[in-house]
This record gives C-alpha cells, sequence and structure tokens, in this order.
C-alpha cells in the first residue's frame, strides 16, 4: 500500500505547528525528513522544511532548514544564534528545482565542544551521501517550539509549497549514514532509541506514532500531496530479507 503525503504551503498560511514542547540537542540530534519541493523559476524565495525556535525576549530561529532559489539552488541548514552554517548546491539540484522527492537529513554529535553538524542528502532512487559538514564550538539554546513549512515570526510571501512524508526526529541520537540509509527506506521508525517523534505526515496525519504524543496541530488547511516515495509493502519486503 502507498501512502499519499501531506502537502504544505506556507504562502498560503497552511503549515504544522507545535507549540507546547520541543526536541532539545543534548548530547546528539538528528532530524530526517522525506520532502517533495517545487522552487518557481526566479523570485525571492525560501521554503521552509523545518524551523525551531527559542522563547523569551530573545526568541529566534535556532535550527532552520531551507530550500533556497536566491543565487544558487541549494538545501540550507542554519542556526541564527551561532551561525553555523551548512550549505549544498549539488549537480542533481536542477535551476530551478521541477519537482522531485529528497531525502534530507540533518544530524549533531558530540557530547562537548567541538560539535559536529552533518548533511546527508539522496534524491528518489539514490543512495543516500554526506554532502556537508562543519564543527560548532557552542549550540546552547532553549527550545520553545517548531513549524513545518513555514518560518518562524516571517511573512508568509517567502514560502513554496512542498510535500513531506516520514519526518522523524531523535534527540541523543546522531544517527549514522547506514542507520540513516534504514530510515530513509521505512515507513516506520526503525531506530527507537532517542526517538522523539515520527511523523507519518501520510494523508495529512500530523499524529506522532513514536508513543511520545507530540502530534503536530494544522494551521490553515492541509490537504493530501504526491504519492509518497517509500510504500509499506516495500518496507515489509526489506524486513522479511533481512530476518
Amino acid at each position: 500500500m502507498t501512502d499519499l503525503a501531506t502537502h504544505l504551503d506556507g504562502s498560503a498560511g497552511n503549515y504544522a505547528t507545535r507549540t507546547t514542547s520541543a526536541p532539545t540537542r543534548n548530547s546528539g540530534f538528528t532530524w530526517a525528513t522525506w520532502v517533495y519541493v517545487t522552487l518557481p523559476a526566479s523570485g525571492n524565495n525560501d521554503t521552509a522544511v523545518f524551523d525551531l525556535y527559542s522563547s523569551g525576549d530573545s526568541a529566534r530561529e535556532i535550527f532552520r532548514v531551507i530550500v533556497s532559489s536566491i543565487g544558487a539552488n541549494g538545501w540550507y541548514y542554519y542556526t541564527s544564534s551561532h551561525d553555523h552554517d551548512l550549505t549544498y548546491t549539488g549537480p542533481e539540484i536542477g535551476s530551478p528545482l521541477t519537482g522531485e522527492w529528497f531525502y534530507f537529513a540533518i544530524t549533531i554529535s558530540g557530547t562537548s565542544s567541538p560539535y559536529t553538524i552533518s548533511m546527508y542528502l539522496a534524491k528518489e532512487g539514490d543512495t543516500l551521501a554526506l554532502v556537508a559538514s562543519t564543527s560548532a564550538e557552542t549550540l546552547s539554546y532553549t527550545p520553545a517550539g517548531f513549524q513545518v513549512g513555514h518560518r518562524y515570526n516571517n511573512t508568509s510571501s517567502f514560502y513554496s509549497p512542498i510535500d513531506v512524508y516520514a519526518m522523524r526526529v531523535w534527540q541523543a541520537e546522531a544517527l549514522t549514514l547506514s542507520q540513516l540509509q534504514a530510515e530513509m527506506a521505512s515507513t516506520v521508525a526503525v531506530y527507537k532509541t532517542g526517538l522523539w517523534a515520527d511523523w507519518k505526515f501520510n494523508s495529512t496525519s500530523l499524529a506522532d506514532s513514536s508513543g511520545n504524543g507530540n502530534n503536530l496541530t494544522a494551521v490553515g488547511t492541509l490537504t493530501n500531496g504526491h504519492t509518497a516515495p517509500i510504500s509499506a509493502a516495500t518496507t515489509t519486503r526489506r524486513r522479511r530479507l533481512h530476518y
């Protein structure tokens, strides 16, 4: 059985959010998802995929993943609190993006400074690869909430539509390349240790299937998107072969 992904459109005010709690970095962190992006041929447009923000008077974006059409098209990871940026513009990313599924992951590893931030990327049908990494001396923040498909405290005119499927977050766990490859191929989370949330995003579902109750809330109206890049049948077959 193949699911339909969830369609988000920040430009129309349709996105997902969580404001009651947010994942912390601790001694490791992993965020990974399938995302289908279409950027316009021109214009000042960022597509916000995931945006974790802090609380208090100094509230800011502290973990942001975007795809941009400003200058060279590429995938960007950015933390505004300490300016640890990762940028990747690869040959498989066109100008503009034509509308394809990509698997994208960010990991933060290390129990003390310097921490290592790594970016992984693969187009549907390709092998997941480490495409960029950097070191960070400090990563302190107080997370308050996050948004999917929208940037915190920003106008909605900067967004292009995206489809999201199988988004997962791990606390205290920086998954390896081989572990991420297993997650990329599965409709359910494979590695349970440190799993903070597993949002299937199938047919507009925002429920957390990890059992931790970290459900998302819809802002505006969410609709069905493209056919998901992986299916439950494929996951079952691979598990049977594994055992």
